[in-house]
């Protein structure tokens, strides 16, 4: 029988707090390593497709921090290095610092720590570099499925080093949005791309008409059709022949004297190699060509026309700035046309080291400009 007036059982008012808290804080320890350990079996596998796949994969023993505000994953030692088949670059780092929410494991934000050596794809020269950077992060979201679904990258205060490029930035964003839309449907968007950099000094070894420094650039695209999956080469051809192609919603680059914003759609032809039309308003345009031809990049009468046939359509621009011209731009069989003048060969676009694209010679219609609207302005993105 109870005693002193309190039912047997029965826990006293004063425990029931601490008890829930210590009930809340052990539910939650053990979702935080039940989480843990979902990302951890993740990341094996991982590994073991890539390794299938033919990719070297390699890490340190990972060590998990963070508990209780979040989970913070430092993998040292890095490194992945592709088959020769996919380009043979490879890239490995000091550590990866991975922060993750337990509630959302599907985005994660990665910082890199140090320096990091990067060897480029064959078809890109395959020289070896190594890169630093004030701040170096990359963003990662995943579907419901564990596919990844963006990625994104954000450079500040970086220099990349190497024989064939030496390059130094202020600041770059670039990312890269997959869709779950219908694999078939060439006017379903599948990549949505964004890029936006400041400040970006180029190699000076390079043919640099407009000088070492690229002041500012955005570009803003929507791929059109999906990839299928398989060798580059192969999967573009498919991907070309089904209709793809890439909508350009800006391209916004200032790179002294030239001031250009365009838009429009790209493409491939028969060899792979880029195709276009758009439209764009640019301004410096006169000081640009003779840039271009000082160089040799642009013939003297070529230029002598370019002038004299754009520059009736050069309109002065509000406040006693540069003049402006709105003209298409086309890029067929490798030349850049900018309206009806004939201006700038274009280098081949090889996408692997197998890849030789046959001399430009077959002739077909020229894509027609899409109308170039209110939006494309110099003065604004």
């Amino acid at each position: 029988m109870a005693t002193g007036g309190r039912p047997a059982g029965r826990i006293p008012g004063f425990l029931i707090l601490p008890i829930a808290v210590i009930a809340a804080a052990s539910l939650y320890a053990a979702f935080w390593l039940w989480t843990k350990s979902r990302i951890d079996v993740g990341i094996e596998a991982w590994a073991a497709v890539r390794r299938a796949e033919g990719y070297q994969v390699s890490y340190g023993a990972p060590e998990w921090t963070g508990f209780p505000l979040g989970i913070v994953l430092t993998v040292p030692a890095p490194a992945i290095e592709a088959p020769a088949a996919g380009g043979g670059w490879n890239w490995r780092a000091r550590s990866l610092v991975a922060r993750i929410n337990p509630f959302f494991i599907t985005e994660v934000k990665v910082d890199i720590v140090g320096p990091q050596d990067l060897r480029l794809p064959s078809n890109l020269g395959g020289g070896a570099g190594s890169v630093t950077a004030r701040s170096a992060v990359v963003d990662l979201a995943f579907g419901g499925t564990g596919r990844l679904r963006l990625v994104g990258l954000t450079l500040d205060a970086a220099e990349i080093v190497g024989a064939a490029v030496p390059v130094r930035l202020e600041h770059v964003k670039a990312s890269a949005a997959w869709t779950n839309g219908n694999e078939a449907d060439h006017k379903a968007t599948s990549i949505a791309v964004a890029i936006d950099g400041r400040a970006i000094d180029l190699p000076p070894g390079l043919r640099l008409p407009f000088g070492p420094r690229l002041d500012d650039i955005t570009l803003k695209a929507q791929v059109k059709g999906r990839p299928p999956a398989g060798p580059i080469v192969e999967s573009l051809g498919r991907w070309r022949e089904e209709g793809g192609t890439v909508e350009v919603e800006t391209f916004d680059v200032q790179w002294s004297p030239l001031r250009m914003y365009a838009s429009g759609t790209l493409a491939l032809d028969e060899q792979l190699q880029p195709i276009g039309a758009l439209t764009a308003r640019i301004q410096g345009f006169f000081e640009a060509v003779d840039a271009l031809t000082r160089e040799g990049m642009v013939r003297s009468r070529d230029a002598s026309m370019a002038k004299v046939v754009l520059g009736m359509m050069a309109k002065p621009s509000s406040g006693g700035g540069p003049s402006t011209i709105s003209v298409p731009l086309t890029i067929q069989e490798r030349r850049l046309f900018v309206g009806p003048v004939r201006l700038v060969r274009l280098p081949d676009v090889r996408w692997s080291s197998s890849h030789e694209p046959a001399p430009p010679g077959t002739t077909t219609a020229r894509p027609q400009a899409v109308p170039s609207g209110d939006e494309a302005d110099p003065e604004g993105k």
